[in-house]
């Protein structure tokens, strides 16, 4: 195996097809805003897909638009979500204040 001159990466092998996207469901929202509380992401800068959910579940958090988020999960997923929203709002409300 010979590298080529120039400093352009070598490819692997083609994929054998594209991924499926990652579909969020309740209980990844649920997780995801646990770690939220506990880490506090907002203050970093890194994690763009986990960054967009967030920014997106805190955007229909404050929209009081949680009824869109009822499509999927069970009654339990939706309350533990709606505290977590809940306390994740306070939260990042505290931080930028």
């Amino acid at each position: 195996d010979q590298q080529p001159a120039t400093n352009l990466p070598v490819e692997g092998p083609p994929r054998q097809g594209r991924r499926r996207a990652f579909r969020f469901k309740p209980n990844h929202d649920i997780a995801l805003l646990k770690e939220a509380v506990s880490l506090q992401p907002w203050a970093a800068g890194h994690g763009k897909t986990v960054k967009r959910r967030f920014d997106t579940l805190v955007e229909t958090a404050r929209r009081d638009d949680l009824e869109s988020l009822r499509a999927s999960g069970t009654v339990e997923e939706y309350e533990e979500r709606k505290q977590l929203l809940t306390d994740v709002r306070m939260l990042l409300d505290d931080f930028l204040a």
